[in-house]
């Protein structure tokens, strides 16, 4: 599912989707938004991960 990105002054949508860092400068209010977030573990991943457990746990 997409996140929504909101201008953090005026709360404008700004775009949906994901992202590891992202400046974006809001048309209405002209504040410069900076999105840094922590690279989430891909689903494909994490269910290896989880399947590896059971099976040795």
């Amino acid at each position: 599912m997409l996140e929504e990105i909101r201008c953090g002054q005026c709360n404008k949508l700004l775009a949906k989707g994901r992202c590891n860092q992202l400046e974006i400068k809001c048309p209405r209010c002209r504040t410069i938004s900076q999105i840094r977030t922590e690279s989430p573990i891909p689903e494909r991943l994490e269910r290896q991960g989880n399947e590896h457990h059971e099976r040795t746990g």
